[in-house]
């Protein structure tokens, strides 16, 4: 609506109703009706790296972006860490072009962490779906054995349209009898090591890539919180365990004491660690 060359917009309350109004109706009637600057924004999406450590790799790059009329935006969550680069300017091609020129000057300073990036306009992509479209395309598959997570890294890969595809399963053994009934870890590993140990992940992903005849697993065992810490194996502790049958590959973390947290930073882990272990087996 229209009144004293004044534009009056309503629009629903109901989000995405208004976000698919936004897109595919207002934007491009504002544009058509106003000279406005183009505006672009590109997003890195690392993981396994906190803001203050990712910010001292790349000071030296981010102190050069004003000369290049580029804006950064840290934008950290659970177990990840988004970079936005924005921009603006008359000339469409000429803004993106100058956002690529930076996103490449910057990947190899941080390209251990970097698992994708987000395009303006499109929905970001998240670590799972990545991890799964890659074994997808090498026709390969994946089963889970996961403890403190509780099945959350499963529920991850099965909201995936086409999951099936790849994943064969996910059992989640909790006490250290499922453990052993369900996937043959030996009590000797519960007795010297503990289940929350390097000896107890290798074996049950090892086991239960066996057992579901996958071509990868990954198997978690750590301490949730808030309780069962030690001074040894606080709250937060994580093993987290991949395999492909030639070689099973193990590593600790350490994460806070906030349990929901803890489960979803393990979780992001787990995916990352897998998403590098089978890209090093290409």
């Amino acid at each position: 609506m229209q009144k004293n060359n004044v534009h009056f917009i309503s629009m629903p309350g109901v989000p995405y109703e208004m976000k698919e109004m936004m897109i595919a109706e207002i934007l491009p009637a504002i544009k058509a009706e106003f000279k406005l600057p183009h505006i672009y924004h590109k997003t890195i999406l690392t993981q396994g790296i906190g803001e203050s450590t990712l910010a001292e790799l790349i000071e030296k790059w981010e102190d050069g972006l004003a000369a290049s009329n580029i804006k950064l935006a840290y934008l950290p969550q659970p177990g990840m860490v988004r970079l936005r680069l924005s921009t603006s300017g008359d000339n469409e091609k000429k803004i993106r072009e100058t956002v690529e020129r930076e996103i490449e000057k910057v990947i190899p300073m941080i390209k251990d962490h970097v698992f994708g990036f987000e395009n303006y306009g499109e929905e970001m992509p998240t670590i799972e779906k990545i991890t799964s479209d890659l074994l997808k395309e090498r026709k390969q598959t994946l089963a889970i054995a996961e403890s403190c997570t509780g099945g959350y890294v499963s529920s991850l890969f099965t909201a995936i349209a086409g999951s099936s595809d790849i994943f064969k399963g996910g059992i989640v053994p909790y006490t250290n009898d499922a453990k052993h009934e369900l996937l043959n870890v030996d009590k000797t590993i519960f007795e010297k090591h503990g289940a929350v140990s390097k000896e107890c992940v290798l074996a049950l992903a090892e086991n239960v890539r066996a057992k579901l005849k996958s071509d990868f697993s990954i198997s978690i065992s750590g301490i949730a919180g808030p309780g069962g810490g030690t001074p040894d194996k606080p709250v937060g502790f994580v093993w987290i365990a991949v395999s492909d049958g030639k070689k099973t590959l193990a590593k600790s973390f350490q994460f806070g004491d906030d349990r929901n947290r803890n489960i979803v930073m393990t979780a992001n882990a787990a995916v990352s660690f897998l998403r590098k272990f089978v890209l090093k087996s290409i």
